[in-house]
C-alpha cells in the first residue's frame, strides 16, 4: 500500500487496487471485506483475486462459500469443478459438473465431464457424453478433443483420427491435439505422418514432453540419433526431473555407446535416473544391457537381478539375464531363468530371441521358430520384428532349410534397409588415401613409444576376426579385448579430440606431440583392459578404415588382415543384423560395391602401411588350424603355447555375433556356405564379377 494510512475497506477500493495493478494489495482488502459484507458477490470477488494472486486453497474456500450463500450459482460452481478436476480431485469435481448441468446447457462443462469419466475408467460414458457435445457444440475444440481421447480409448482409431482433425482445425495451437494425431499414425504405422503430428505439438507446446519422448523414439528407431538426442535434451531442459526422458535419452546414450560412442555419457544419464527413481525395475534392466554391451557380464547380472527382485515377473529382465548366461556358456541356468517367461500366453520377443540361441537340438530349433513364426507377424517393435526374423533364418540355415532361411533374412533386411551412398564412401576412402599418400606417409606427424601391447584384428565383418582372437586370446599371456570403440570414436570425433580438421585431413595436420598423446592414451587405456597381458588384441573389423592412424600414434602395433571368399563374406553380413553403422549390409546390390572399396583400400595400405601385417585366409585356417595358429602367435611375438589349439575351451565372455562358432572346435561348414542360396544372389554375384 502506497501511504501510511489504512485501506478503506470496500467494493471500490478492491476495484481501484486491482485496475491499478496492485493485486496484492485488492487481495488483503477483499480477505477482509468478504466477511464483513457476507454475500456472493464478495465471495466470488474474493476468490477471482485467490485465483490471480496464485493461492488454490483460499480460492476453493471463497468459491465454496459463494455456493453456500448461492447454490444455483452455475459459474462458480462451474469454476470449482474446474479447480477440483485440475487438483485430480475427480469424484468431486463431477458432482459439481452434474449439478452445472442440470441447471441448463453448458458444452464446456459436458465435456470436462466427459474427460472425467474417461480417466476413471468408464470409457463408454465418456463416448456418448461427448457425441453429445460435438453434436451440440461442433466448434468447440475442447469437445473434439476429448472426443478423440476417448476413442483413442477404445481403440477406434480411424474414428479418433477423423475427430482429432477437426480438433486441430478448430484450434491448430492445440499440443495435446497434435500429440493424439501422432498417436493414431502410429498404430497405422505411418511414421512421416507421425513425426509431423508430433512436431506440430512441440511447436506448439514444447512444454508437452511426451510428445519429444514419442518422437524421439521414432527418429531414433530410423537411425536419426543425432536429432533425437537433441530432442530430448531439449524436453529435459523443460522437464529436468521426467524421469522416462532420462531412460529414454539414457537408452539412445547406450546405444551410441555400444557403436563408438562413450558409456560415460550413458552412466551419468541413468545415474541422475536413478536419483530420481532408485527402485524402478526397467532402469536396473537398462542398466544391465549397457554393462552387457561394454563386456562387464558380472555387473550386468546384478542389475538383471535387481530389476527382477523389483518385477519378478519382468520379461525383458529376464530375458537379459539369460542372455548373459547363454553368452557364458551356462546353459542350464539361462533356461531356468527364462522358462517362467515361455509358459505366458504372449512371450515378449527378447524371451523368444533368448530362446533361439539356448536352441541347440533339432527339435528345440524349430519349435522355436514355430514360437517366433508365431509371434513376428503382431510384434510392432520394428527393430525387434526385425530381430525376429533374422533368428528365425539362422535356425532354419541350421536346419538346412535354405529357401525358407533365406525368405526370413530377407524380411529382416527390408525391414531396414536404407540407401547405401556408395559415391560418398568411395569418395572418403580416396582421401583416406590421399592423405596417405606413399610420399606423404614417412613425413606424417606420429608417436615415439613402440610398445608391442597393441594388436588389431580387422577386415570385413564376418571373415573371422573373432575366430583368430579366440586363439590368440587362449594364450595366458594374451587378452582378447574383443570390438573396442576407442579408435573408430577417435576417428569419427577427430576434430573435436585434437583441435584441427577432421579426419582423413587433420591426421596430417596434428602435431607429434598430440599423436604422442594419443599414442600414450590408448596404451593406457589397453594396459586398464587387459591387466597384465603381453598382448591385447581389439578386432573391431572396420579398423581397416583407420590403419593409418593407427600407424601414426601406435607404431609398435601388429595388424592382423583376416579374409574370406567374398561371397561368403557378403552373405554372411546380408545373414546378420547390423546397425545403422553399417548402411551396406541390408541390401545385395550395395553389398558387393562395399566390398569392392575395402579391397582397394586394403591394397592401398599393403603399400604403405608402415606396420607389420600378418593377412589369413579364413579358408586356410579352417584346413590348418595348427599350423596358422602357429604363424598367429609367432607374429604377434609369443612362446608358442598348446592352449591356442584349444580357444574354444578359454573361459572368456565374447559378446559378437560369432560368439558362438569360437565355443566350438574348428568347423568347415561356413566355407562355400552361399553355394546353398546360388539361387538368391544374382546382384551379389553379378557386382563382385561372378568370378568366385
Amino acid at each position: 500500500m502506497s501511504t501510511g494510512a489504512p485501506p478503506v475497506i470496500s467494493r471500490q477500493s478492491i476495484i481501484d487496487a486491482a485496475q491499478g495493478g496492485r493485486s496484492l494489495e485488492a487481495l488483503a482488502i477483499a480477505r477482509a471485506y468478504a466477511p464483513l459484507k457476507q454475500d456472493a458477490e464478495a465471495w466470488y470477488m474474493l476468490a477471482s483475486l485467490e485465483a490471480e494472486c496464485g493461492t488454490p486453497a483460499g480460492m476453493e474456500k471463497a468459491l465454496v462459500k459463494v455456493l453456500d450463500i448461492q447454490p444455483n450459482n452455475r459459474e462458480a460452481r462451474y469454476n470449482l469443478g474446474v479447480f477440483l478436476q485440475e487438483q485430480r480431485r475427480s469424484i468431486e469435481a463431477i458432482g459439481h459438473y452434474q449439478l452445472v448441468l442440470k441447471g441448463g446447457a453448458n458444452p464446456q462443462a459436458k465435456s470436462n465431464l466427459g474427460l472425467l469419466y474417461l480417466e476413471n475408467g468408464d470409457g463408454f460414458r465418456a463416448v456418448e457424453i461427448l457425441e453429445e457435445v460435438v453434436r451440440e457444440a461442433p466448434s468447440l475444440a475442447a469437445g473434439a478433443l476429448n472426443l478423440g481421447l476417448a476413442y483413442l480409448h477404445q481403440g477406434r482409431f480411424d474414428d479418433a483420427e477423423r475427430i482429432l482433425s477437426r480438433a486441430v482445425e478448430l484450434d491448430p495451437s492445440s499440443g495435446r491435439a497434435w500429440h493424439s494425431l501422432g498417436l493414431c499414425a502410429e498404430t497405422r504405422n505411418d511414421e512421416t505422418a507421425a513425426i509431423a503430428a508430433f512436431s506440430r505439438g512441440i511447436h506448439h507446446a514444447p512444454a508437452f514432453t511426451d510428445s519429444h519422448l514419442r518422437l524421439g523414439r521414432i527418429l531414433a528407431g530410423r537411425g536419426d540419433i543425432g536429432a533425437a538426442k537433441r530432442l530430448y535434451e531439449q524436453a529435459l531442459a523443460v522437464a529436468p526431473d521426467f524421469y522416462d526422458l532420462h531412460l529414454a535419452l539414457g537408452h539412445l546414450l547406450s546405444q551410441i555407446a555400444a557403436n563408438g560412442g562413450e558409456y560415460e555419457q550413458a552412466y551419468a544419464v541413468y545415474a541422475r535416473a536413478e536419483a530420481l527413481q532408485p527402485n524402478d525395475a526397467r532402469l536396473h534392466y537398462a542398466y544391465g544391457w549397457l554393462k552387457f554391451s561394454e563386456g562387464k557380464t558380472g555387473e550386468a547380472i546384478d542389475r538383471y537381478r535387481r530389476a527382477l527382485d523389483v518385477d519378478p515377473g519382468y520379461q525383458e529382465a529376464m530375458a537379459g539375464y539369460a542372455t548373459v548366461l547363454e553368452r557364458e556358456g551356462r546353459f542350464d541356468e539361462a533356461r531356468v531363468i527364462l522358462q517362467p517367461a515361455l509358459n505366458v500366453d504372449t512371450p515378449h520377443s527378447l524371451v523368444l530371441l533368448a530362446d533361439s540361441q539356448l536352441a541347440k537340438t533339432p527339435d528345440q530349433k524349430q519349435r522355436s521358430v514355430g514360437r517366433m513364426q508365431a509371434h513376428v507377424a503382431n510384434e510392432k517393435n520394428r527393430h525387434w520384428r526385425c530381430d525376429l526374423y533374422f533368428a528365425i533364418g539362422k535356425l532354419l540355415d541350421e536346419l538346412k532349410q535354405y529357401d525358407a532361411a533365406f525368405e526370413n533374412f530377407d524380411a529382416g533386411n527390408a525391414l531396414e534397409r536404407k540407401p547405401f551412398d556408395d559415391d560418398g564412401n568411395a569418395g572418403f576412402f580416396a582421401r583416406i588415401k590421399s592423405t596417405y599418400h606413399p610420399t606423404r606417409v614417412a613425413v606424417l606427424p606420429r608417436a615415439t613409444n613402440k610398445s608391442p601391447l597393441p594388436v588389431f584384428i580387422v577386415g570385413m565383418p564376418r571373415s573371422g576376426t573373432s575366430l583368430v582372437e579366440q586363439i590368440i586370446a587362449s594364450h595366458p599371456q594374451a587378452y582378447g579385448a574383443g570390438e573396442l570403440t576407442a579408435v573408430n570414436h577417435l576417428m569419427t570425433y577427430f576434430e573435436r579430440h585434437t583441435g584441427v580438421s577432421a579426419f582423413p585431413e587433420g591426421a596430417a595436420e596434428v602435431t607429434p606431440a598430440m599423436m604422442e598423446t594419443l599414442g600414450s592414451n590408448h596404451l593406457a587405456h589397453l594396459k586398464q583392459i587387459g591387466g597384465d597381458a603381453l598382448r591385447v588384441t581389439d578386432k573391431m573389423p572396420h579398423n581397416f578404415i583407420c590403419l593409418g592412424l593407427i600407424a601414426q600414434m601406435l607404431p609398435g602395433a601388429r595388424i592382423i588382415h583376416c579374409r574370406r571368399d567374398p561371397i561368403d563374406t557378403c552373405l554372411s553380413i546380408y545373414f546378420q543384423h547390423f546397425n545403422t553403422h553399417h548402411p551396406y549390409a541390408s541390401d545385395l546390390a550395395a553389398l558387393g560395391p562395399y566390398y569392392r572399396q575395402y579391397e582397394q583400400l586394403m591394397a592401398h595400405w599393403r603399400e604403405t602401411l608402415p606396420l607389420p601385417m600378418l593377412e589369413i585366409q579364413y579358408e586356410d585356417l579352417v584346413a590348418d588350424q595348427d599350423g596358422w595358429s602357429r604363424k598367429l602367435i609367432d607374429f604377434v611375438g609369443l612362446p608358442w603355447d598348446d592352449a591356442c589349439l584349444s580357444f574354444f575351451d578359454a573361459k572368456r565372455t565374447v559378446n559378437t555375433p560369432s560368439y558362438d562358432q569360437v565355443r566350438r572346435p574348428i568347423y568347415t561348414q561356413s566355407v562355400k556356405r552361399w553355394k546353398h542360396y546360388e539361387k538368391h544372389l544374382g546382384p551379389l554375384i553379378e557386382v563382385l564379377g561372378g568370378k568366385y
